[in-house]
C-alpha cells in the first residue's frame, strides 16, 4: 500500500522531531539547534544534531540523516511504509482504510487469524486429554517455560479442528485458504493444512505472527512443513525467533527450529533458524540489519557442512563478519545439548570461542578431503589453499595465511607465493575484461552519488578531507562540479559554507538545485557506512577510468572493486 502525500505530510507534521527524538535520546539546546549522542554509532563527543526548524535531523559522525519518518526506520529498523504506520498510530492518527481487495487489509487480516491460530495450537497442546504433542516436546529436554516462551502448540489429528474454529470466529473459507491455514480438498472442502505436527509459529520483530513452522509427529512427508507464500508471509525473507534475538550483539544461526529453541533454553538469546530451506540473501539482508557478526552452527553431516559453504558466500555478500562453529561430537545444536547434559553450555561457549572464519573453515574442509600423505594429493590439496588464500584482499592477511600453510606443510614459501601470485594475475586479467565490458554500469547512479556527496561535505565541512586528491574535473554533473569548486575555495579563504555562500551569484534554476542538493540527506535512509560506501564507489570510479593495462595485475584491487560494485544498491 503506498501512502498518499497529504497523509504522509500530516504524519509529518503531527510528529515534532524533537519530542520523538527525545524519547531515544538526550539532546541539549546548542545555538538554534539541539546536539546529543548519536543513537546510530558509538561515539563520546556529541555529534548528533536535531534541527527543529526543519523537522529534521544529521549526524556529523556518522552520516545519518533525515525527518522523523527517517529516524523511525533507524531507530526501530522498520521499513519507510512501517515507520509511517509507527508515527501514525503514535500521533493518533487513523490509518486509511482500504477495501477487501487492498494487501494492507489482507495483511491485517491474516495477521489477526494466525495469532487466533497460534493461541487454538496452543490450548491444543497443552489440552490434558491429549498429551502426545506436550510429552514428545519434554521428551526432547524441552521445559515447560520455553515452551510457553516460544508459544509452541500442536494441529490436531482430525485434519479440521482450526477450519471450524477460525470459522466460528467469523472468518471466511475464501480467507482461511488465502492465509494458507487451510486448503481445498480433491471434493472442494476446506481442511486444515497443519494435521498432527508440532506447530512454531514464526514472529516478525513488531510481533506479528507472520506464518507457521510444522514438524511431523507421526513421520509423514514432509517432516518440517511450512506456511506457503502468503501476502503477509515470505519465507525467504524471514527467520525463526528474530523477535528474540533482533537485539543481542551477534547470532547464531542454526538449520532447525528445534536447534534455535535447544540453544535459547540453554540461555544463547540470539539463536535464530533459517525457515526448512537454504540461506537466501534476503535473510542475509535481514540480519544484517541487526548485526555484523554472525555464527554458523549448522549441521555437521556432509550436507550440513555444504549448506554451511553456501551461507558463508551468501552472508560475506553483506559484508558480514561470520565464524563457523563445529561439533564433532554431535550432528546438530539439539542433539550437542543432550549429549553434552549439564556441561552443554559451558561447552557451547568453548565452541563460540574457537570458531573459525571463513577461510579457515574453507582449509579445514580441503583438509578433509584430500590425503596429505600421498605426494599426488597433497599437490592437489596445496593447488586448491593457494586458491582459497588469493581471494584474500589485503596483502598483509595473505601472507600471514601463506606463512602459517608453508610451515604446516613443509613447503618453501616462495613456491607457495608464485603460485598465490599466478592465480592472483589470472583472476585479475579475467576481472580486468569484465570489468572493461561493463564501465557503463560503474557510472550508474554517478548523479546520484555526486549530489549525495556534494549534500554530506556541506553539512560537515570535515569531511573535505577525503577528496584531497580530487578536483571539480572529478564530478561529471556540472551543478556538484561547481559546488565542489565553490566549497573548496570557500574553506580555503576561511569562510562559513552555508546556502546563502553557494548560492550566490548562481541563477533561480541553479539556486533552486543547490537547495536540493543542500537538503538530500533529509529525504534518504543513510545508514552508518553510507558517505564512505558512496565515497568508495566515487574515487574506484575515477580509478577505473584512469586504470592501465600496464599495472601491476598481482594486486587484488580490481577484483576488490568489482566485488563491491556488485554489492552496490546504487
Amino acid at each position: 500500500m503506498i501512502f498518499s502525500e497529504d497523509f504522509v505530510e500530516n504524519v509529518r507534521e503531527q510528529n515534532d522531531i524533537l519530542e520523538v527524538v527525545s524519547s531515544y535520546v538526550t539532546v541539549a539546546k546548542k545555538g538554534h539547534n539541539y546536539m546529543g549522542l548519536c543513537p546510530f554509532h558509538p561515539e563520546k563527543t556529541p555529534s548528533f544534531c536535531v534541527y527543529h526548524s526543519t523537522n529534521s535531523f544529521y549526524c556529523f559522525g556518522c552520516g545519518a540523516g533525515g525527518d522523523v519518518i527517517t529516524f523511525i526506520m533507524l531507530a526501530e529498523k522498520l521499513q519507510y511504509r512501517e515507520a509511517v504506520e509507527f508515527l501514525a498510530n503514535k500521533a493518533g492518527i487513523s490509518i486509511p482504510k482500504y477495501d477487501e481487495n487492498d494487501d494492507f487489509l489482507d495483511r491485517k487480516t491474516i495477521f489477526a487469524m494466525n495469532r487466533l491460530s497460534a493461541k487454538f495450537f496452543f490450548s491444543c497442546l497443552m489440552d490434558r486429554e491429549n498429551k502426545l504433542a506436550l510429552n514428545y516436546l519434554l521428551s526432547r529436554g524441552l521445559l515447560k517455560k520455553t515452551i510457553v516462551h516460544f508459544g509452541l502448540g500442536y494441529s490436531k489429528s482430525d485434519g479440521y479442528s482450526l477450519v471450524n474454529f477460525l470459522k466460528k470466529n467469523g472468518f471466511s473459507d475464501e480467507k482461511i485458504e488465502k492465509a494458507n491455514l487451510g486448503v481445498k480438498t480433491k471434493n472442494n472442502f476446506l481442511r486444515d493444512r497443519f494435521v498432527n505436527r508440532i506447530m512454531f509459529p514464526i514472529i516478525d520483530v513488531k510481533g506479528n505472527v507472520i506464518g507457521f513452522g510444522a514438524r511431523s509427529l507421526d513421520n509423514k512427508i514432509p517432516k518440517y512443513l511450512n506456511t506457503a507464500e502468503t501476502i503477509a508471509f515470505n519465507k525467504s525473507e524471514n527467520l525463526f525467533a528474530l523477535n528474540f534475538a533482533k537485539n543481542q550483539e551477534y547470532f547464531i544461526l542454526t538449520e532447525g527450529y528445534m536447534d534455535a529453541v535447544a540453544l535459547y533454553q540453554l540461555g544463547f538469546k540470539s539463536a535464530i533458524a533459517s525457515l526448512g530451506t537454504s540461506l537466501t540473501l534476503g535473510q542475509a539482508k535481514l540480519i544484517s540489519r541487526y548485526t555484523s557478526k554472525i555464527y554458523v552452527c549448522y549441521d555437521s553431516d556432509a550436507a550440513g557442512r555444504k549448506a554451511t559453504k553456501r551461507a558463508i558466500e551468501i552472508l560475506k555478500k553483506e559484508n558480514l563478519d561470520v565464524k563457523i562453529i563445529e561439533m564433532k561430537d554431535a550432528k546438530d545444536p539439539d542433539e550437542f545439548v543432550k549429549i553434552n547434559k549439564g556441561q552443554s553450555a559451558l561447552k557451547f561457549k568453548f565452541l563460540i570461542k574457537s570458531s573459525k572464519n571463513s577461510i579457515e573453515f574453507k582449509i579445514s574442509e580441503l583438509e578433509n578431503k584430500f590425503d596429505i600423505n600421498k605426494i599426488e594429493e597433497k599437490v592437489s590439496f596445496l593447488k586448491e589453499v593457494s586458491k582459497i588464500i588469493s581471494e584474500i584482499y589485503d596483502p598483509i592477511e595473505r601472507d600471514v595465511y601463506s606463512s602459517k600453510i608453508c610451515s604446516k606443510y613443509g613447503i618453501l614459501k616462495s613456491a607457495f607465493d608464485l603460485k598465490i601470485k599466478k592465480n592472483l594475475q589470472k583472476k585479475n586479467k579475467i576481472a580486468l575484461a569484465s570489468l572493461k565490458k561493463n564501465q557503463k554500469f560503474a557510472h550508474s547512479g554517478s548523479l546520484y552519488i555526486e549530489e549525495f556527496l556534494i549534500s554530506c561535505i556541506i553539512k560537515n565541512n570535515d569531511l573535505m578531507v577525503y577528496f584531497d586528491d580530487f578536483s571539480g574535473n572529478d564530478f561529471s554533473d556540472k551543478v556538484s562540479s561547481e559546488l565542489f569548486i565553490k566549497i573548496r575555495a570557500l574553506l580555503s579563504s576561511g569562510k562559513a559554507v552555508s546556502f546563502s555562500s553557494l548560492s550566490a551569484g548562481f541563477d533561480q534554476k541553479k539556486t533552486g538545485e543547490i537547495s536540493r542538493i543542500l537538503n538530500l540527506n533529509a529525504s534518504v535512509d543513510v545508514s552508518e557506512s553510507e558517505f564512505l560506501k558512496y565515497f568508495g564507489i566515487f574515487k574506484q570510479r575515477k580509478e577505473i577510468n584512469n586504470f592501465k593495462l600496464s599495472e601491476n595485475l598481482e594486486d587484488n584491487k580490481i577484483l576488490k572493486f568489482l566485488d563491491k560494485l556488485k554489492k552496490s544498491k546504487v
